[in-house]
C-alpha cells in the first residue's frame, strides 16, 4: 500500500491541506505532521465534500485554487466516487493536476 505521509510530501510542497471525514484520520495525520516538525506547512481538517449541502467550512476560500489534489487509497471507500472527483476537481486552479492512487477491482482489469 502506498501511503502519502507528511515526510514523503514535504520536500515537494509549500503548503498541504489534508481533508477527511474521520476525526481519527485527521488526528493521526496531524500527529504525524507534529512529530515530523511540519506543523507550519501541513495540516489536516475534518470535512465532507460529499455532503448534500456543503458546510460553510467546506466553502472556505482556503479550500480552493490548489495546484494539486491527491486521493490516495481511499476513493474506493467513497459512496459516490464520481461526485468526489467532481468536487475535488472544482477546487483545482486552472492547469492544476489531480492524481488518484487506488485499487481497481479485478473485474475491471482491462481499464
Amino acid at each position: 500500500m502506498l501511503l502519502l505521509t507528511p515526510q514523503s510530501l514535504a520536500p515537494f510542497v509549500t503548503k498541504a491541506t489534508g481533508l477527511d471525514v474521520s476525526d481519527n484520520m485527521v488526528e493521526e495525520y496531524n500527529k504525524s505532521v507534529r512529530e515530523a516538525g511540519l506543523s507550519g506547512k501541513m495540516a489536516a481538517r475534518k470535512g465532507d465534500l460529499l455532503a448534500e449541502t456543503l458546510s460553510d467550512d467546506m466553502l472556505s476560500t482556503d479550500l480552493f485554487d490548489f495546484d494539486l489534489a491527491i486521493v490516495s487509497m481511499s476513493l474506493h471507500h467513497f459512496a459516490d466516487p464520481a461526485m468526489a472527483v467532481k468536487r475535488l476537481g472544482e477546487r483545482l486552479k486552472e492547469g492544476g493536476a489531480f492524481y488518484i492512487i487506488d485499487f481497481v477491482p479485478t473485474d475491471h482489469h482491462d481499464l
